[in-house]
């Protein structure tokens, strides 16, 4: 996920269960390593703040491993 704040944080979530989580670096990148799941149905992205408050939860049909994202403000 680019397009990040430094220190926030992006989760992928399927259902109730964290399927990988990253903390943005620098750069607003945080990479998440879905080796062991890399197709996700019905998948959400949700991104936290260094406080650790939710900024916004995306839900998605299919994720697919090595898909870029980016956030955007507004």
């Amino acid at each position: 996920m680019a397009g990040l704040p430094s220190g926030w944080r992006v989760e992928l979530w399927q259902g109730a269960a964290l399927v990988a989580s990253a903390t943005a670096d620098a750069a607003g990148s945080a990479v998440l390593s879905v080796v062991r799941q890399p197709i996700l149905r019905d998948a959400t992205f949700k991104i936290v703040d260094e406080q650790g408050r939710l900024v916004l939860a995306r839900g998605f049909d299919l994720v697919v491993g090595g898909d870029a994202y980016e956030f955007t403000r507004g």
